[in-house]
């Protein structure tokens, strides 16, 4: 079942009811452990749940119910933008730094995509 996560809180939506399971919303932490709140996007893939906030992603183990990896950047490991092009959030970045910053931007718009194509 897709989760939204809106602000601190998540929401598990039904697909075949087509709508939020009651319950819901619930806060991210404690329920979902060592990820940060106010996440800007996740998606699931073979087993783990990537939660993406700012240039940066935590990796969830569904199996395990632990993260396992995170904060790692966006831009390196999704994109393979070397070291150098990591920007400080909010300088605007220029030249190289405007690739990992489009990075942060695009990831998550490209899997929106993907998952509706489905």
């Amino acid at each position: 079942m897709p989760y939204l996560f809106i602000g601190n809180d998540y929401y598990r939506f039904n697909e075949e009811r087509g709508r939020v399971d009651k319950g819901y919303p619930k806060p991210i932490t404690p329920n979902w452990v060592n990820i940060p709140g106010n996440v800007g996007a996740s998606f699931g893939a073979k087993g783990f749940t990537y939660f993406l906030k700012g240039s940066t992603y935590y990796k969830f183990d569904d199996n395990a119910v632990r993260r396992i990896a995170g904060p790692k950047s966006v831009g390196v490991d999704f994109f393979k933008c070397t070291g150098r092009e990591r920007f400080n959030e909010g300088s605007g970045g220029t030249g190289n730094q405007s690739k990992a910053k489009l990075a942060t931007i695009l990831l998550p718009l490209v899997l929106t995509c993907f998952y509706l194509s489905l």
